[in-house]
């Protein structure tokens, strides 16, 4: 109730303004000036009295003013969301231009009578102000400086958004692919340290997950599920700036497509578990950062002649193996293990095999 009575005041308040202007308007007229010199009383009823009148218009009729003042507002800012940025950079540097050629002109105007010169005026304005805004939208790829700039197809809402990233050294920023976010370790890195700059999740991975939670498939619907909560979890954290659901891409492409697209115009780099997408990224000349690579970096180095002491935990798939892990996960093959199942046992390291995977790690008895 008070937002509405405070919108109301404050429409009220654009019309006692506009009726102030146009009570100024008639009686700086000569005609009326001549006759309000005898009636200096008449003239202050005259000013307040318009004020009051359109401040109450205003007030009555303000739902239906407000509605239509924020439909045109809606309808502006989604033309201008779509339009290509350098359209609506050089058209309001045309829109400048034509206004101050158009002050310029209507100062010729000011001996002629006031009704004559504002009508002159405002005709100025409006024709220079479309014809200049209209001429550079059209002839901007013209310029020699900006003929490489004529097939870029930035939105306007894009350009805004990029702004602020524009002179950051590569890889500032971080685009999170919806593999890192199903994944989950990305918040724990984050809070770490390991990962800054601004991190974006774009509009379209975010839709990539609705779809995945939305599926018929329970581990899909899991997965997708577990990256919305990840996508949240990040936008919440106070210590990093991590901005969701910007950069709409509606093109039929794929989203590792749109992800590479995005990478190149903001010079940002990807972070993927992906090892298909990472490849991709490498031959498009796009950095990318794969946390199983960092996880696998992290791992205690182990070479072969190292004593490691070890719980076996199981048979392995040989006669007399047994298997044993270490507490990142990595699988030691332990040869003569089989009767030390469930016990303790010292062992030395044979061999370390790296896989796509990870690591395993061969021992036999100490």
């Amino acid at each position: 109730m008070k937002s509405s009575v405070g919108a109301r005041l404050g429409t009220a308040l654009m019309g006692g303004l506009l009726g102030m202007a146009l009570s100024s308007l008639v009686v700086s007229s000569k005609a009326a000036q001549a006759w309000l010199d005898q009636r200096p009383l008449l003239e202050s009823m005259i000013d307040v009295g318009t004020v009051i009148l359109f401040a109450l218009i205003f007030f009555i009729f303000s739902p239906s003013i407000n509605r239509f003042l924020g439909s045109m507002s809606k309808r502006i800012e989604q033309k201008l969301a779509n339009m290509q940025a350098y359209d609506v950079v050089f058209g309001a540097i045309g829109l400048i231009f034509g206004l101050v050629v158009a002050y310029f002109i209507s100062s010729l105007f000011r001996s002629m009578q006031s009704g004559s010169y504002l009508a002159l005026s405002a005709l100025a304005y409006i024709a220079l102000g479309v014809f200049c805004t209209r001429t550079a939208k059209r002839r901007w790829p013209e310029l020699p400086f900006m003929k490489k700039y004529k097939d870029d197809d930035t939105s306007f809402t894009e350009f805004i958004n990029k702004l602020g990233m524009e002179g950051k050294s590569h890889g500032s920023v971080k685009l999170l692919d919806s593999s890192v976010l199903i994944d989950g370790r990305i918040l724990g890195v984050m809070k770490s340290g390991f990962l800054e700059g601004e991190i974006i999740v774009p509009a379209f991975i975010l839709d990539e997950l609705q779809l995945l939670s939305d599926s018929a498939d329970e581990m899909k619907r899991k997965k997708g599920k577990r990256g919305l909560d990840m996508a949240s979890a990040l936008s919440q954290d106070g210590e990093n700036k991590v901005v969701c659901g910007v950069y709409e891409d509606d093109s039929d492409d794929p989203t590792d497509a749109k992800l590479l697209k995005l990478a190149k115009k903001l010079n940002a780099s990807i972070v993927t578990n992906d090892h298909n997408l990472g490849m991709v990224a490498s031959l498009s000349q796009v950095k990318a950062l794969s946390l199983n690579e960092l996880s696998e970096v992290l791992r205690p180095a182990v070479f072969e002649g190292d004593e490691l002491l070890v719980s076996v935990v199981r048979e392995g798939k040989e006669p007399g193996q047994g298997v044993a892990y270490m507490e990142d996960g990595t699988m030691i093959v332990i040869d003569g293990g089989k009767e030390f199942v469930n016990k303790q046992v010292g062992v030395i390291v044979t061999r370390v095999i790296r896989t796509g995977s990870g690591r395993m790690i061969f021992s036999k008895i100490a």
